[in-house]
């Protein structure tokens, strides 16, 4: 039988575990890093007004995709 996961032929069923794989909108809507964004925010953000301030969660989000 033909494993569709991994295109090698095998015996055993395909396990759901095998086959299933989180989507990246999946992963970003679970994340929780609010708590984050605010140690971020209050601790290493410039509190300069002038300044612009790209959204740390959107950032940190960012860096996620990058790295998926």
């Amino acid at each position: 039988m033909s494993n569709p996961a991994y295109g090698k032929q095998t015996s055993e069923p395909v396990s759901e575990k095998q086959i299933t794989s989180a989507s990246i909108c999946a992963v970003l809507t679970q994340l929780d890093i609010q708590d984050i964004v605010e140690t971020i925010d209050r601790e290493y953000y410039s509190d300069k007004k002038w300044h612009y301030r790209f959204s740390v969660e959107a950032m940190l989000k960012l860096l996620v995709v990058m790295h998926f």
